[in-house]
């Protein structure tokens, strides 16, 4: 039998700090997304769930718990206060760092999991992406798995069937994002030009994606025939004998390695190597690291009734995540049956399908914020990582997330009807209240808020590279147009 523990340990500490980067995304933006002055106050949020159970006003504690959480599987039903929330964030960051530490992992995975869960549904739109889902799913599956009570886990042996889990998971994930891309109909991945668009008009470039969109079609094309062979061919190298499940796992990282190097996908490039780091056993390591013998002994697996609990826990999760995945890559032949059970249980998010620009967004548009104190005059409010400036090459800041800006990028491919929280950021901004500047690299109107304010909306592109050189600047941008009428102090 193989051993698994160094592939253990990383796996525990690369999701222990996708842990930690996600809940300190929550803490830096907090107040400014769900703070009782924020775009979506969690108090309000609470009460409308409240209303609409057919109950009164929202009264925080154990009653209103009892009472809502198996449709809305929240702690906030305990305190929407914001003081509350950072409570749980900081004890989201202290598990995390006792998780990457490999400390009790099984208890630390099951009381993320309930913080990260409480977090997401109080944060409404801000938190639906797949990459929250994801880390809530990795984390329920590894409750299961891991060492539930053990103190340390130096010398933890993982058998065969737990690893197999991991993979299937991570099989699910790789080939559901290529299967999402070839179902869909879009052309350009049909006709292998989709990366043509993607480094230029995915939401968060990084100054890698401005030099890789300057390369000639061929190697876009080369990019998008590479993509469609690693996520469609290494996932079924993981269930094959143990030197192609090695490369079919190395194959995905190195990808998710360049995702990273090109986009900024907050902890999802994490979590992903994460996962593939559990597909690669002790003898790998070793050889990585030109070890000849293992560091320490390896002690032997321990039967026991937690431990068999949660492996058929595992089993069920792992069948309804197949149900999951069915939906995507194959959608006619999907057992309705696991699809059935995964929808009831769906409003824990842990159980998801995934598929990542699926279609591809041929064109960029972008959302300006502009003030004005007499109405012809305008400045503008200059996000810290989303397009703004021509000159200012695109940033890293994965795995953080900065949801305002994603949001922002969602926001520019409809309306402003469509998106009434923008329309309430920009009233909290007339109104000039602090959390809010926390968006923004610079204020134009530090002293006073202005007396109007509109959204602009323009299409941004790349500059080519000799135009880079001439000018410095890394986007050029069309005339602007009305996304959002102009709002009165």
């Amino acid at each position: 039998m193989p051993s698994f523990t160094w592939g253990a340990r990383f796996f525990m500490a690369g999701l222990g700090l996708s842990f930690f980067f996600a809940f300190l995304s929550i803490a830096f933006e907090a107040e400014m997304l769900i703070g009782p002055k924020g775009i979506l106050p969690l108090d309000d949020f609470m009460n409308r769930l409240s209303r609409n159970r057919g109950g009164s006003t929202f009264t925080p504690g154990f009653d209103a718990f009892w009472a809502h959480v198996k449709t809305w599987p929240t702690l906030t039903w305990f305190s929407s206060d914001l003081s509350f929330v950072y409570g749980l964030t900081i004890t989201g960051l202290l598990l995390s760092i006792l998780l990457a530490l490999g400390f009790m992992p099984g208890l630390m995975c099951l009381s993320l999991w309930c913080l990260y869960l409480s977090l997401t549904i109080a944060g409404q739109r801000f938190f639906y992406f797949q990459w929250d889902n994801f880390i809530l799913e990795i984390a329920l599956l590894s409750a299961c798995i891991l060492p539930f009570f053990k103190w340390r886990t130096t010398h933890q042996h993982l058998a065969r069937l737990p690893i197999f889990f991991f993979g299937f998971l991570l099989f699910k994930v790789i080939l559901s994002s290529a299967m999402a891309k070839w179902n869909s109909g879009d052309n350009s991945w049909h006709n292998l030009t989709a990366l043509t668009f993607h480094y230029e008009t995915q939401p968060l470039p990084t100054p890698f994606a401005f030099i890789f969109h300057q390369g000639p079609l061929v190697f876009h094309q080369l990019g998008c025939f590479i993509t469609f062979v690693i996520q469609m061919g290494a996932p079924f190298l993981l269930f094959a004998p143990r030197r192609l499940r090695h490369l079919g796992a190395v194959l995905i990282l190195v990808h998710q390695v360049l995702i990273a190097l090109t986009g900024n996908y907050n902890f999802f490039n994490l979590l992903t190597i994460s996962l593939c780091f559990t597909q690669l056993d002790d003898d790998f390591y070793r050889w990585v690291f030109r070890r000849t013998s293992p560091s320490n002994p390896q002690s032997p697996v321990q039967h026991n009734p937690l431990k068999w609990i949660g492996w058929s826990l595992a089993i069920a999760i792992t069948l309804m995540s197949f149900g999951r995945m069915c939906q995507v890559v194959a959608p006619n032949m999907a057992p309705k049956t696991l699809v059935g059970w995964a929808d009831d249980l769906r409003r824990y998010r842990s159980i998801n399908t995934y598929g990542l620009f699926a279609r591809m967004t041929k064109i960029r548009p972008e959302i300006t914020l502009q003030g004005s104190d007499d109405g012809q005059t305008w400045k503008d409010y200059v996000f810290h990582h989303k397009p703004g400036p021509v000159d200012r090459m695109p940033s890293f800041v994965a795995p953080l997330q900065p949801r305002v800006d994603w949001q922002m990028w969602f926001a520019a491919l409809g309306n402003h009807q469509r998106n009434p929280w923008l329309t309430r950021m920009m009233r909290r901004i007339l109104a000039h209240e602090p959390a809010m500047f926390e968006m923004f690299e610079h204020n134009p109107f530090e002293e006073a808020p202005p007396k109007y304010l509109r959204a602009m909306i323009q299409n941004y592109t790349f500059t080519s590279w000799s135009k880079y050189q001439q000018t410095g600047n890394i986007w050029q941008k069309e005339t602007p147009r009305v996304y959002h009428p102009v709002i009165e102090r």
